[in-house]
């Protein structure tokens, strides 16, 4: 998986961005700090949210069950009833399961609706609900039903926006949903139109900034600080060039439950998208096992990635574990290419073969590294083993060793192959960049886009759009933009969505400064 790169199409184009940003929406539940007779977060429903959002879901029935039979009028167990449903749809991404349990959608709403009162949990409830089908139905490429969804959800948030102006967790949840509309790329505009949604990257994170202020300025709003700081580092890490709050997110995540899942899965995919490896490989080798949780086959898949990354070939047991017990789409046609990969490391390329030749008969997963599974094993040449080592340790954020691997390979820019050429700069540049050497990324990232602007990879756009965010941290804003642009004019069949995304999310932001 390209580090940088990983986002995927139709508006799950930056799926694990969605991904993660679904899965953290349930922080809110505790930061409602409010009760009534309609929505009462009592010590049953809260005991149930812990043992939800832990992936505990038959001992969170349980306890729902008990509080339905005691409290009917209450609706807090509506809510959290469709939390379980989401999880399992999104965890699972079983077809059939999802055909099931979307029937219990509109019977939810229509309860929340026939117990209508002026409160702000009201609306943001029936919101929640809305997010969370729609984005569970784009699991499924339901985009247009998602659409009118998302359009409800939208619509809802700001009419309580209107009412009641000082419910922070409302304003949170809008303030991404603005950051987010905003880095939508142009292939994809539509979905806004039809949502009838607006927003920009900098209006969104400036929404949570206020936030963040408010919940430190305020006693009374305390309660919201964790969760200010999770969507605002969510925000900066995704939609901005460098991101500044990732270390605070992740001392904040150190002290968390090591024993929910949900926890675990956030802090590991923080970790490894900012470079640390080696923690994210001990918070997933750490995280617990018991039968009592619904299967999160997916960490099995991160769990190999970290280790794979630091050359630990060991990774082969996990991605075969995920890919006999995972039944759903996403990432089995790239764990079966990381198969393949390692039998190439290990210098078995009859192996590597047998391997690629069997992702094209799997059936299509929706993310990007799936895709590019695909192109890899219809391609007629196999990745050069030095450029994939150094690919695998860079994503591990192993520079230095990285870098030692191309030095040593330095033979490579003479190859008779101007893919592995190409390649080779490319590698470099990336390398310079993470080590803030940032003219020797120029240089290398120039060389990439000079020699394969017509080049169906990802190396060109992705050089160019690397150019800009440096031209733009380094304050060079119109040389930034002209880089962006020239990303966005570029159709490689490779990571196209996520890094046109980037580049749309980095011109929004410098539109009111070059306006």
């Amino acid at each position: 998986m390209e580090k940088g790169v990983s986002f995927d199409a139709p508006f799950l184009y930056f799926y694990p961005m969605i991904r993660q940003f679904i899965l953290s929406v349930i922080f809110l539940f505790t930061s409602i700090g409010l009760s009534s007779q309609q929505f009462d977060f009592n010590k049953g429903c809260n005991d149930a949210y812990q043992s939800i959002i832990s992936l505990r879901f038959e001992k969170g029935e349980a306890i729902l069950t008990k509080e339905k039979s005691a409290n009917a009028e209450n609706l807090m167990p509506v809510v959290l009833e469709n939390y379980i449903d989401f999880f399992k749809i999104f965890i699972a991404e079983d077809e059939q399961q999802f055909r099931q349990l979307e029937r219990n959608k509109d019977k939810r709403l229509t309860i929340i609706r026939e117990h209508a009162c002026e409160e702000p949990m009201y609306l943001w409830s029936q919101a929640t609900i809305n997010l969370q089908w729609a984005f569970a139905r784009m699991k499924f490429g339901e985009y247009y039903t998602a659409a009118f969804e998302l359009r409800r959800a939208f619509l809802q948030l700001e009419e309580n926006e209107k009412k009641y102006p000082d419910f922070l967790p409302n304003k949170l949840l809008l303030g991404l949903l603005h950051a987010l509309v905003g880095s939508i790329p142009e292939d994809y505009q539509w979905i806004v139109r039809l949502a009838s949604m607006n927003g920009s990257v900098n209006q969104g994170i400036d929404e949570m900034k206020h936030v963040l202020t408010e919940c430190e300025k305020h006693d009374e709003y305390k309660y919201l600080k964790e969760e200010a700081l999770f969507f605002l580092g969510f925000a900066e890490l995704n939609l901005l060039a460098e991101p500044d709050n990732t270390l605070m997110l992740l001392n904040n995540l150190n002290s968390s439950d090591t024993s929910n899942l949900l926890l675990v899965f956030l802090k590991a995919t923080i970790e490894m998208r900012t470079g640390n490896n080696d923690a994210a490989l001990k918070t997933l080798s750490e995280r617990p096992n018991e039968l009592n949780y619904y299967p999160f086959y997916y960490l099995n898949y991160l769990e190999a990635e970290t280790r794979l990354r630091k050359l630990d070939l060991n990774a082969k047991s996990l991605y075969t574990n995920f890919i006999l017990s995972f039944k759903g789409l996403n990432y089995r046609q790239d764990a079966i290419r990381k198969l393949a990969w390692i039998a190439l490391l290990e210098g078995d390329s009859l192996n590597y073969q047998e391997w690629i030749s069997q992702v094209p008969k799997q059936t299509s997963g929706q993310v990007e590294a799936d895709k590019q599974s695909v192109l890899e094993a219809g391609g007629k040449n196999k990745p050069n083993p030095d450029l994939l080592k150094s690919r695998l340790l860079f994503d591990g954020g192993y520079y230095s060793d990285a870098l030692n691997v191309l030095n040593l390979a330095e033979s490579l820019r003479n190859h008779s192959d101007p893919i592995v050429r190409l390649e080779y700069y490319y590698r470099k540049g990336r390398i310079f960049h993470e080590l803030k050497k940032y003219d020797e990324a120029v240089l290398n990232y120039m060389k990439v886009i000079d020699s394969g602007m017509n080049s169906k990879l990802y190396y060109a756009a992705n050089s160019a759009l690397k150019i800009g965010e440096i031209y733009e941290v380094t304050n060079q804003k119109k040389k930034a933009v002209e880089y962006y642009n020239l990303c966005l004019s570029l159709k490689p069949d490779e990571y196209r969505s996520g890094i046109h995304q980037k580049a749309k999310a980095g011109i929004n932001r410098l539109s009111v400064d070059t306006d």
